[in-house]
């Protein structure tokens, strides 16, 4: 493995991990923030980027997975699978995208989550 993959694992897991801080602020029970997570990683995206092919490198755990050098279309699963011939973000467009989702769900949960509890 190359400095540049193992690199791309390291972000891509620390912006995962950021966005699920973000959705676990925002979603009182832990059990429906964990179901919601895993029914968008394994049925949502594998749906969305088999229908549409344009979408699929702008997904965000698809984005992760290109930071670390998995080709597109190999870790998805149904209809995901199979689009080996779509171009993966660029490193910087993919740590872009993932660390806006981030900051969305950061000041989302700010706007919201921070006030509820607090107040």
């Amino acid at each position: 493995m190359t400095a540049g993959r193992e690199l791309g694992h390291l972000v891509g897991a620390a912006l995962l991990g950021a966005i699920g801080v973000a959705v676990g602020s925002l979603v009182r029970s832990q059990l429906a923030a964990m179901i919601g997570i895993f029914a968008w990683m394994v049925i949502a995206e594998s749906l969305i980027g088999g229908l549409f092919n344009a979408a699929r490198p702008y997904l965000p755990y698809t984005a992760a997975a290109a930071l670390g050098g998995v080709p597109i279309g190999t870790s998805s699963f149904g209809p995901g699978r199979g689009a080996e011939n779509i171009a993966a973000l660029p490193f910087a467009a993919g740590t872009a995208l993932l660390l806006a989702i981030a900051l969305a769900g950061a000041l989302l949960a700010d706007r919201t989550t921070v006030r509820r509890d607090v107040g």
